[in-house]
């Protein structure tokens, strides 16, 4: 694992069930400095886990981009 100090985490909230239901998911950028950045999104309805794990990744990569 590298040091928290260096380190850019990329991280999403969502349950697999809730995502298939059309619920939102989020993702989250924490930097080394503790600037946080996040983004909340609708999943669709009855969005397949395959596609919102998709998703997740593109927000994570434009939330990437902000900083």
């Amino acid at each position: 694992m590298y040091p928290q100090e260096v380190s850019i985490r990329a991280l999403t909230d969502g349950s697999a069930s809730e995502a298939v239901k059309g619920e939102e998911a989020a993702a989250y950028v924490l930097y080394p400095d503790r600037h946080l950045l996040a983004e909340e999104m609708p999943t669709g309805l009855h969005c397949t886990i395959y596609i919102a794990e998709m998703k997740y990744k593109e927000v994570k990569l434009q939330l990437l981009e902000q900083y």
